[in-house]
């Protein structure tokens, strides 16, 4: 997708479609989702992209009601120094920051796990191709709302709001981190939030919604954790 980016700063002109499609197959290929967007827009000074409408659909055996559905997903490039390279002279794309403002998350509890465990799983056994390496300062959730649901009773959920989720200095140029890396970071992270989340919500209605509810989210959301990070992979 940063491709795509770089090109429009050259001066080429990048049709939405593109930057669509290039979505679509990573979030495919990285965590068997789909996810789509309704527009792209790219300003060239600023390195800004901005995707509107954001979809980021649900793992293969869930309801399907969306994983991360946001109005907008801005990312912004460091143009000066989007290729600095490593120590080894390995180029590094360097995000100043990623901000998903105001989505809405929905977690699916089921008797063996969870969405978010689904797809975490899926980023691990992904079998990434390329070189890509990334250095983000900085990604941002904010005024986000999170929809717990059952497996048992899709049609009633609890809502609670979660408080803003900030990383800083994902990754550096000693050790930066592969698309994997990146996916498998920022997923675990978000994971974490929703599980903080639930804890807000009303006891009584979690256990009405889902039987011996405390126990079944700590399972649902029981993520191994991330290996230490090995610079370069893909």
């Amino acid at each position: 997708m940063m491709e795509r980016l770089m090109l429009f700063v050259l001066g080429i002109a990048v049709p939405d479609a593109y930057i669509s499609n290039a979505i679509e197959r990573e979030a495919l290929a990285m965590a068997g989702l789909v996810a789509t967007i309704s527009s792209a827009d790219i300003s060239a000074r600023e390195g800004r992209l901005v995707l509107s409408d954001f979809y980021m659909g649900d793992p293969a055996g869930f309801a399907g009601g969306g994983l991360i559905i946001a109005d907008s997903l801005t990312v912004v490039l460091n143009i000066d120094e989007e290729r600095k390279k490593t120590a080894d002279g390995r180029s590094v794309k360097h995000l100043k920051q990623i901000k998903i403002e105001a989505p809405r998350l929905l977690l699916e509890i089921t008797e063996e796990g969870s969405n978010f465990q689904a797809v975490i799983q899926n980023i691990d056994q992904w079998d990434a191709q390329g070189s890509s390496l990334y250095v983000i300062d900085k990604f941002l959730m904010k005024d986000a709302s999170l929809s717990i649901i059952s497996s048992e009773e899709t049609n009633s959920d609890i809502v609670v709001d979660m408080p803003p989720l900030e990383l800083n200095n994902v990754g550096d140029f000693i050790k930066p981190l592969t698309r994997k890396q990146l996916g498998q970071t920022l997923m675990r992270s978000i994971a974490q939030a929703v599980g903080e989340a639930t804890r807000t919500a009303d006891p009584n209605r979690l256990d009405n919604l889902v039987g011996g509810a405390s126990e079944m989210i700590h399972r649902a959301l029981d993520i191994p954790a991330l290996p230490p990070v090995i610079s370069g992979g893909n």
